[in-house]
């Protein structure tokens, strides 16, 4: 343990944990994360659409149908 850690009162070891808990989250904050790729669904005939396009696609026909509610569900038979 450095020396001068030893004779530091309780609330400047505080601090400096504090300090270096704060840099340690800016770190990792900053840290850039890998581009994901918009989520997508496989149709049965094997293409695929990504889920804004779902979204579009079901505001536009619910707007067409003056539906104001719906419920969709999909399920993925690969797992």
């Amino acid at each position: 343990m450095c020396p001068s850690l030893r004779t530091s009162s309780s609330w400047e070891k505080k601090l400096l944990s504090q300090t270096f808990l704060t840099l340690a989250m800016l770190v990792a904050v900053s840290i850039p994360l890998p581009a994901r790729e918009p989520p997508s669904i496989k149709r049965l005939d094997r293409s695929t659409i990504t889920s804004a396009e779902v979204d579009e696609t079901v505001s536009r026909l619910m707007k067409a149908a003056e539906v104001t509610g719906v419920g969709i569900a999909t399920f993925m038979t690969e797992k």
